[in-house]
């Protein structure tokens, strides 16, 4: 690879060397799909020969999506001894399961807000029931699914009457899934980074506030 060359590991594990500028210039990736120009470098991105093309390298990783982020390319990567940059495969999947991670900050001494976890195969009455009494606990909360990101699946709610029907969109789209459910708390939202230095101390970068449009 040239350093003015990315690779762009699409949808169905098809890899392609791109032009930086062309992938620079790619807008609004939750909304357009990336048209590739590049040539195909690979047909499966989790073969063996493909991950070993990147013996002695140090890989930047930019990836977004479950498989990604929740420690199963990590966990690759550390099969085939690749050096990367971001989160090792451990720490990858316990961030990713919001349940875990929250009982490792509440371990730590951290505040988390009071919830509970509940998987959409029980029938229907019985979480309803369950969300209600958690209603009556802790009024306003917020449902999200336990294991994704980019606010996907997440619902508010503000009002006991809108569990039913909230409940019945659950089953519709997110059947046999795992989903928190969270006392709401109201505020501002921020991110905060943490890098770990050579020395293998932590250290926070700059918050940023999240503020969603969709």
């Amino acid at each position: 690879m040239r350093f003015d060359e990315l690779i762009f590991w699409d949808q169905v594990a098809k890899a392609y060397a791109e032009p930086v500028v062309h992938l620079a210039n790619w807008l609004n990736p939750f909304q357009n799909q990336y048209q590739p120009i590049g040539p195909r470098i690979s047909d499966d991105c989790w073969s063996e020969s493909f991950l070993n093309s990147f013996q002695n390298q140090c890989v930047f990783l930019g990836f977004h999506g479950d498989d990604y982020e929740n420690g199963k390319l990590q966990a690759e990567l550390e099969r085939y001894h690749i050096f990367f940059t971001g989160s090792g495969s451990q720490a990858s999947q316990r961030a990713f399961k919001k349940a875990i991670a929250k009982q490792l900050v509440q371990q730590s001494g951290g505040l988390v807000a009071e919830s509970i976890l509940f998987t959409i195969e029980h029938n229907q009455e019985s979480v309803q029931q369950a969300l209600h009494a958690f209603w009556q606990k802790v009024g306003a909360f917020v449902l999200k699914p336990n294991a994704s990101g980019s606010s996907y699946g997440l619902n508010f709610i503000f009002n006991s009457d809108q569990i039913p029907k909230t409940v019945q969109w659950l089953y519709q789209h997110f059947e046999h899934q795992a989903f928190l459910a969270e006392a709401f708390v109201q505020g501002r939202e921020l991110t905060v980074g943490v890098i770990e230095n050579i020395d293998r101390q932590t250290l926070p970068l700059c918050p940023s506030e999240v503020v969603l449009d969709f």
